[in-house]
């Protein structure tokens, strides 16, 4: 007998089988190096605002500045390492599969950066976490979009 699970991710009443170890170890890869290019975008993060200064715009606008650099560092790992996809193939060009990592890394970037200056701000993060809040906000706001932009890029770029 074979076990089947809904898929929380699919249409309604769209009847799948349970993940396979290989998908699982995908999303582990997916984890570890997401975590890593985080660790790098939130450091980024930091240099940029000691340099420009930590207003809320200047904020705004160091976040989607390491947000942007860290999509391009994110799609070549995730490209040979998360979804070990090493030729592009006429079915699936390079350049199709980085637009489609870009839009959706984009739509991940205004959802970060939405959170990240609503949760710093409307949330009054900075009575709570002070010198630490921007990163705090940022950290929170990360994790939250790394969840809707993996489900895309799993089904939609590689």
């Amino acid at each position: 007998m074979i076990e089947e699970q809904v898929s929380l991710w699919g249409p309604a009443g769209v009847v799948r089988s349970a993940p396979s170890p290989g998908a699982l170890d995908q999303y582990g890869r997916y984890f570890v190096i997401g975590g890593l290019v985080g660790v790098m975008t939130l450091l980024l993060r930091e240099g940029i605002a000691r340099i420009t200064g930590d207003t809320p715009s200047r904020y705004l606008l160091s976040v989607l500045a390491a947000y942007a650099i860290g999509i391009l560092v994110s799609f070549l790992l995730h490209k040979h390492l998360t979804f070990r996809e090493r030729l592009a193939t006429p079915a699936h060009p390079l350049h199709s599969a980085l637009l489609r990592f870009t839009l959706i890394a984009l739509i991940g970037m205004a959802l970060t950066g939405g959170l990240a200056v609503g949760g710093r701000y409307l949330l009054v993060l900075d009575a709570i976490f002070f010198a630490y809040s921007g990163a705090v906000a940022f950290v929170i706001a990360s994790l939250l979009t790394s969840v809707v932009t993996y489900v895309l890029n799993a089904r939609l770029s590689f």
